[in-house]
């Protein structure tokens, strides 16, 4: 199954938001902020100041009708044994990524989820991201929820 997300705005002369200038005054882009006291400064250390931040950004306004999602779907007949999983693996992977996510997901026993996590954050090394997981499985790391798999 492959979903794409898309906008585009109908109407060009429509009143736009307000500009960038708001998120940017706040942009903590290396390239933009040089000085090294507002380099710190712009970071955020808890969670409460982080949530307080966000709140600080304007608020945004979409035209639900310049949204338009494309999905399609291989429908099987019911006498398949296989089933059209309601999971969808995360957009970026590569085709090969995508195999692999799925062997991983199928032999760890993990949703497509906490696979794709797994095997990002060990570089899609197969075997690095296999013994990780079995590391963190057997100290009890991983939560429950990484086993739910959508139906």
């Amino acid at each position: 199954m492959c979903v794409h997300f898309g906008t585009m705005s109908k109407d060009r002369s429509a009143p736009r938001g307000p500009s960038l200038g708001e998120y940017l005054k706040n942009s903590r882009n290396m390239m933009r902020v040089t000085e090294p006291e507002r380099r710190v400064g712009l970071l955020k250390h808890s969670r409460l100041s982080v949530v307080a931040f966000l709140n600080e950004l304007p608020a945004t306004k979409h035209d639900w009708s310049t949204f338009t999602v494309d999905r399609f779907a291989n429908e099987t007949s019911a006498s398949s044994t296989e089933k059209v999983s309601a999971e969808v693996s995360p957009v970026s992977c590569t085709p090969q990524q995508q195999e692999m996510l799925l062997k991983f997901s199928q032999q760890s026993t993990m949703n497509l989820e906490w696979s794709f996590k797994c095997l990002k954050e060990n570089n899609w090394d197969y075997g690095k991201a296999a013994h990780a997981f079995t590391s963190l499985k057997s100290n009890g790391s991983i939560p429950p929820q990484a086993f739910i798999k959508s139906s």
